[in-house]
């Protein structure tokens, strides 16, 4: 898999933007201010650890999604988009999580959602497949180093809903949000599995 950036702010140009689905207002007025775009985890700090109920430490083995917080989003944001990935995987970025079609006006993404391609309690918004070729979230899982890695956390901001299918891959996605992004914001935090003791049982001390 290819290495994957933030896409930067931008019209891009009509015939472009019709292949994805979405249309130009010409009364839309001037171009999309990226500083209005504001989310947060809702369980965690930026910059911070992220609880071990959202990864592989989980009881269950897989862990949850975990809720975001959209505080503000550009004019005309028509629908909105999320990834969840890690970017230190060996030779590639791992996917655990893309989210689409989300709308504007949902200012909380709850935690734990169901691992569906189209989410009808989130107002039809759409689900890709992760890393693991399943669709959904799946919960992070970094290499066991002792050290806490850090994940990256990607809101997009889009002038259009997409025209994906239900539980496309990242390539898809990525495809069709290239055109269609007035904005997008990154957010890091990190999580980290400890080493076996002597008796190869992990420790549960949280890592910092």
């Amino acid at each position: 898999m290819r290495r994957r950036g933030v896409l930067a702010a931008g019209a891009g140009v009509a015939s472009a933007l019709s292949l994805a689905g979405c249309t130009l207002d010409a009364d839309a007025g001037g171009e999309p201010t990226p500083d209005l775009l504001r989310f947060r985890p809702a369980a965690f700090e930026p910059g911070g650890l992220v609880p071990e109920r959202f990864t592989c430490e989980a009881e269950d083995g897989s862990g949850i999604s975990p809720p975001f917080a959209v505080e503000s989003l550009p004019s005309p944001t028509e629908a909105v988009g999320l990834v969840v990935e890690f970017p230190n995987d060996v030779g590639s970025t791992f996917t655990h999580w893309v989210l689409w079609n989300v709308p504007p006006d949902v200012e909380r993404i709850p935690a734990d959602i169901p691992a569906e391609p189209t989410l009808p309690s989130l107002g039809g918004a759409r689900q890709g497949r992760n890393g693991t070729g399943r669709v959904g979230y799946v919960g992070l899982c970094p290499p066991t180093t002792g050290q806490p890695e850090e994940y990256w956390f990607t809101l997009y901001a889009l002038r259009c809903e997409l025209d994906v299918p239900p539980g496309a891959g990242r390539d898809a996605f990525d495809e069709a949000v290239e055109t269609a992004t007035l904005a997008s914001r990154r957010l890091t935090a990190r999580f980290g599995r400890s080493l076996p003791d002597r008796e190869g049982t992990p420790t549960r001390t949280p890592l910092s």
